[in-house]
């Protein structure tokens, strides 16, 4: 009797810790703090050469290369990245074309400041330079892209912690809330395991993430939980914000259309909540007022609602509504028009064998008389 008790003990003790986990372990998540450095230059087109005959050649020279620095913490990030490209090529008889030279450029950062701890008061910026120049062409054409900002409040990217939660049951369960947020940590942390071990990243990283959960022999099932097709768990996010922000476009080339014709910028105003309900279920619900600072401009406006639910790891379900309505401000490639559109779908595997995901979707346009709807089936199965 004595020998059953503790038997039945031990049982209610470990279905407990399997379970111990709530959506609050979602609001006890934070960012992970890392900084790293990458620089790669790379030569896919390096040299190309090839001769047939008087008619029949072409020469090709290309190199490129990409930075993209980084530095997080919760109350600050920012990160700065370059693309470039240029290629060279000499007369492509065999195309009929001309010999040109190509260069390709991107520079663009962000930065993202909390004045108040975690939560709270926040300032933030981003911006990209566009920049393209072929020989053939007159002049280089480019732009500025700048949005600054500040709001309320914040959202976190939490599908690690769900992650976690799922290695964490899938492995015989038994590991506390802090074992399962710091797997969460390392989840989150992909991007400096590539930059810092290059090619032995994802073997560090699994392996790091099975000894946080005290099963070094489940590296394999853990690889399979966060890079399989099988697994099918929902993103997640927790948390509400609002933000306003100006954003215009600058340095505009002759070549380009001049932005959207608006040379004084947008007002832009947001509103993002973001609620997991319980370890299966998140909602998000968003609204979005963008009105140009032109004279007689009417704004753009968006609300919309995402609702999702992991039936198990291998079944997950959403739907998904959004509602439009664009206004009259200059470069608007919808005039006066509204839309409405819904869309509900689930995606189920039968571990191993049979996976199937079916979608449906309506959109209503309001100069349009007729919806268009759309229903999409799909199914795999291995027969061997």
């Amino acid at each position: 009797m004595k020998r059953a008790l503790i038997a039945v003990l031990c049982i209610l003790l470990t279905t407990t810790l399997i379970f111990a986990q709530d959506a609050s372990i979602y609001d006890d998540f934070r960012i992970p703090t890392y900084d790293y450095r990458t620089l790669q230059v790379r030569g896919n087109n390096l040299l190309d050469w090839y001769s047939h005959n008087d008619t029949d050649s072409h020469f090709n020279f290309g190199l490129g290369g990409d930075y993209y620095m980084m530095n997080q913490s919760p109350e600050f990030t920012w990160a700065v990245y370059d693309n470039l490209y240029f290629q060279n090529t000499s007369a492509d008889n065999l195309n009929n074309g001309d010999a040109f030279t190509e260069i390709d450029e991107v520079l663009g950062g962000s930065v993202e400041k909390y004045f108040m701890g975690y939560f709270g008061p926040h300032a933030f910026a981003d911006g990209v330079f566009d920049y393209y120049s072929h020989s053939e062409a007159d002049d280089p054409v480019h732009d500025l892209t700048l949005n600054l900002g500040a709001g309320y409040g914040r959202i976190t990217y939490a599908k690690p912690v769900a992650q976690a939660v799922a290695i964490a049951e899938e492995l015989g369960g038994g590991l506390s809330n802090d074992k399962i947020l710091k797997i969460a940590d390392i989840i989150d942390s992909y991007s400096l395991y590539l930059a810092r071990d290059k090619d032995d990243a994802y073997i560090n990283y699994i392996n790091d993430i099975a000894k946080v959960a005290g099963k070094p022999e489940g590296a394999m099932k853990i690889q399979q939980i966060l890079s399989s097709a099988v697994y099918k768990m929902a993103n997640r996010y927790v948390g509400w914000r609002a933000r306003v922000s100006y954003m215009n476009r600058f340095m505009i080339s002759p070549d380009l259309p001049a932005g959207v014709d608006d040379p004084k910028g947008m007002l832009v105003i947001r509103a993002d909540y973001a609620k997991p309900m319980g370890l299966d279920r998140q909602l998000w619900a968003w609204f979005e007022y963008d009105n140009s600072l032109e004279t007689d401009a009417d704004p753009n406006m968006l609300i919309g609602f995402r609702a999702t639910r992991d039936h198990n790891y291998l079944w997950s379900s959403y739907a998904q509504f959004e509602f439009n309505t664009w206004g009259t401000d200059p470069g608007n490639t919808y005039m006066d028009d509204t839309e409405m559109a819904l869309s509900i779908g689930t995606t189920r595997v039968l571990y191993n064998r049979y996976t199937a995901n079916a979608e449906f979707s309506y959109e209503k346009w309001d100069l349009d008389d007729d919806a268009e709807m759309r229903f999409m089936l799909n199914f795999g199965y291995w027969i061997w």
